[in-house]
């Protein structure tokens, strides 16, 4: 695997708070490098009651598979208020691309880390970070 070789898809997480005052993460996986409509239900999306973003080597999250989500997760940077009273908050964006069965490489946007990520059942129902590292070659 090389820098320039893979198929890299966007990703997104954001905090999704309720009006109870109970949050989750939504972590958001692009079908497609880039969809032609932003309402286009295009991002595979799960819930995460662990920040994504602290996957790391050992880290482990349950994840709950929700149905796609439109396509303009991936790339908002503004809060939204939901019909239900529910906020999404934007966090951080990064990209992933298919690593084999179950597996996916992904690297946020603020971090030059790469991180091997295991998605364990179907539909998956757990997250595990088998690898972190500089370069792809590492994870």
């Amino acid at each position: 695997m090389t820098a320039s070789a893979p198929n890299w898809l966007p990703m997104a997480t954001a905090l999704h708070r309720f009006p109870d005052g109970s949050s989750h993460f939504d972590w958001f996986f692009g079908r497609t490098a880039a969809p032609s409509d932003p309402d286009e239900r295009s991002a595979r999306t799960f819930r995460c009651p662990l920040d994504p973003r602290g996957a790391c080597a050992g880290w482990t999250c349950p994840l709950e598979a929700l149905t796609d989500h439109r396509a303009h997760y991936l790339t908002t940077t503004s809060e939204r208020t939901l019909a239900d009273g529910s906020t999404i908050t934007p966090l951080q964006r990064g990209r992933w691309m298919d690593a084999g069965i179950d597996e996916i490489i992904i690297q946020w946007e603020a971090s030059p880390a790469f991180h091997r990520i295991r998605l364990i059942g179907q539909p998956s129902v757990r997250a595990e970070c088998s690898a972190s590292g500089a370069s792809l070659g590492s994870v």
